[in-house]
This record gives structure tokens, sequence and C-alpha cells, in this order.
């Protein structure tokens, strides 16, 4: 461990990578967090009532409304593609969407590196919604869950919705305040538009 990766774990900064981090070593994380629990008590509840104490987002955007959207916005869910718009790495490198399964990611960010792992809580699949939400594990810069989801709307018009709550985990999070709540809003922008970009191209 060299000296200033040191102090970023001391100064509690364990998430912040200097270079990118390898697949060994987001795989070494997927491996030490998959047997813990998940750090916050309301799973599931991206799908339902919002809990309390928690900041809350939720985002849509409109795909279309065409035959093949629904199909291929779940393609691009399938494929993480929200993700890969935000130039993550991931561990495993298309995680399986099934309950219970761990992954591991690396954010770039401010010229460095955060990573957090999270477990899939719930999976969506029904004639008119797909998805999955996964929740935050201990190596992870807040406490929460996301779900990602495709719904097909009575009309036929097909959207793509994020939904969020989460509270910082760690004292740099608490600091950043109002800053990281941008930062998030800013993310799911581009989460949306990964999706959008991925299932357009698959037209």
């Amino acid at each position: 461990m060299s000296a200033l990766t040191e102090l970023l774990a001391r100064l509690g900064l364990t998430n912040v990578h200097l270079r990118r981090p390898s697949t060994e070593q987001l795989e070494q994380l997927l491996s030490e967090q998959d047997g813990l629990d998940v750090t916050y008590a309301e799973v599931g509840a991206t799908l339902g009532p919002p809990p309390a104490g928690y900041h809350h987002l939720r985002a849509e955007r409109t795909l279309g409304a065409d035959a093949g959207d629904f199909r291929r916005g779940a393609d691009a869910i399938r494929d993480w593609a929200a993700h890969r718009a935000m130039s993550m790495l991931l561990a495993p490198s298309t995680p399986t969407l099934d309950e219970g399964s761990t992954m591991a990611f690396a954010l770039p960010l401010a010229g460095a590196w955060v990573s957090g792992a999270c477990r899939i809580v719930r999976v969506v699949d029904t004639d008119v919604s797909f998805g999955f939400a996964y929740g935050t594990l201990p190596h992870h810069p807040e406490r929460g869950e996301e779900a990602f989801l495709v719904h097909r709307r009575d009309d036929g018009t097909v959207v793509f919705e994020i939904v969020a709550f989460s509270r910082p985990a760690t004292l740099p999070t608490r600091l950043l305040g109002p800053i990281g709540r941008r930062l998030q809003r800013r993310s799911f922008d581009r989460y949306l538009d990964g999706y959008v970009e991925a299932a357009r191209a698959a037209t």
C-alpha cells in the first residue's frame, strides 16, 4: 500500500482509487462482498412507497411506442447499457439479473475512480415491465437502493424509469451534501441517455 493510498484509507476514502482498478481488484472486491448483507433494512422499497429517512430521486425517459421498443428496452437493461454509458467497470463484466447475485463496479469521477458493491434484490419480468433493483453492500459510499426499469404504458408508450433512495454511508459522502445530490441527478440523466441510445441502436 502506497503512502497516499494509506492516507486515503485513514480519511475514510477506501472507495476512492487514484488509478483505474484492475479486473483482478474488482473481482477481489466482489469476492469479499459476496457473503455480506445489504446495508439498509427497506429491501425492495424502490418498487413501492418511498421509505422515510432517505433522499429520494425518480427520473424517466420516453423511448417510443413501436412494437419492438419494449423488447429493445429490456435488452438494454440486460446488457447494463446505462452503466456502460457511464464508463463503469463491472464485475462480472455483465452481471446476471438474478435475485441474490452480487456485482462490483468502479466509476470514473473527477480524475479518480470510485468503487462499490451491490446486490440484486428484486427482478421484475412481466408483459409490461422489466428491470431490477440493487441495494448497497458495505463497500459502497451510500446506503440505499436503485431500480432500473422499462415499462410499456397503457397507451403503448415505452419509458425507462430509474428510482432511488439513499443516504450517505461515509463521512466524505456526507460532506459532499448538495454536491453529491447534483452528481446523482446528473448520473441519472446519463443512465437514461445510455438506455435510450442502446435501445435505438438496436432498431
